[in-house]
């Protein structure tokens, strides 16, 4: 699963490099595309490309299917921002998303759903500190960066400052 330069989805064949699939829409930048761990779904972060400037209110987050990029389920709702990096637990049974860091405010801006129910996250998280974007001027590349554990108790957090360790379960930092 790669993202390419015109902010499309593509699932490559890994012997040939032969494109196997594409998630492209007129209008929608696609980010953070993540493969499950059992490789069947892959999850993809939209914004509408006329929101890099000001505030946008048109973006989403949804899965896939990993052999021909079809939608594979409902939108994944409740975090409120656009979003930055995507990680599913080891087991697949959840999703979390980290919103664009350090243009973010501090608060809510990492979210955990179970897979099976992505009508509204099952943790709220605060990265406070969200560090300090050392360009001039924001670029489209967002920083926010975000991985389980091994055994998926723990979600370890980044974007422009400090990788923070927080309890996958409660939200509690550690």
């Amino acid at each position: 699963v790669v993202l390419d330069n015109l902010e499309a989805v593509s699932v490559l064949d890994l012997e040939d490099r032969r494109r196997i699939a594409r998630l492209s829409t007129p209008g929608r930048s696609y980010q953070a595309p993540t493969l499950s761990p059992d490789a069947t779904r892959v999850a993809a972060a939209w914004v509408n490309v006329d929101c890099w400037a000001g505030n946008c209110t048109d973006f989403g987050l949804g899965l896939f299917d990993a052999q021909d990029l079809r939608a594979a389920g409902p939108s994944f709702e409740g975090f409120g921002s656009p979003i930055a990096g995507i990680a599913f637990a080891p087991q697949g049974d959840r999703l979390a998303a980290v919103a664009p860091l350090p243009w973010n405010d501090g608060t809510g801006n990492v979210v955990i759903w179970r897979v099976d129910r992505p009508e509204e996250p099952i943790v709220r998280i605060d990265m406070g500190e969200v560090g300090v974007n050392p360009l001039v001027t924001p670029e489209r590349t967002v920083q926010g960066w975000l991985r389980f554990s091994p055994g998926g108790q723990r979600l370890l957090v980044s974007g422009a400052g400090p990788t923070v360790v927080f309890d996958a379960t409660t939200g509690r930092t550690l």
